[in-house]
């Protein structure tokens, strides 16, 4: 390929990835506003985050656990961000 050629490459590259970046951050705002999700682990590591990020784009969230405490813990993080959330103590374990 010539320089222009791979210049010119590049620039669609870019182009085309910023476009499939932003169409895809409205899918996910779009998908998941006005749903449910339902995290098990909801007191921290994962779970916790999950429970966060989810909220953040737009879901409602119902925090599954064992401890309560920390899922109060969560929904306080939750809940400073304006995401609705409810608690709910259970052990899923099979």
């Amino acid at each position: 390929m010539s320089g222009i050629s791979v210049f010119v490459f590049v620039k669609i590259w870019l182009y085309y990835i910023n476009m499939v970046t932003t169409l895809g951050s409205i899918m996910i705002e779009n998908f998941l506003k006005g749903k449910l999700a339902l995290i098990t682990g909801a007191s921290r590591g994962l779970g916790r985050e999950m429970a966060i990020s989810l909220g953040d784009n737009g879901a409602s969230i119902a925090l599954v656990g064992r401890a309560e405490e920390k899922l109060k813990e969560t929904q306080e993080l939750i809940e400073e961000r304006n995401i609705k959330s409810e608690i709910f103590v259970a052990d899923v374990a099979l």
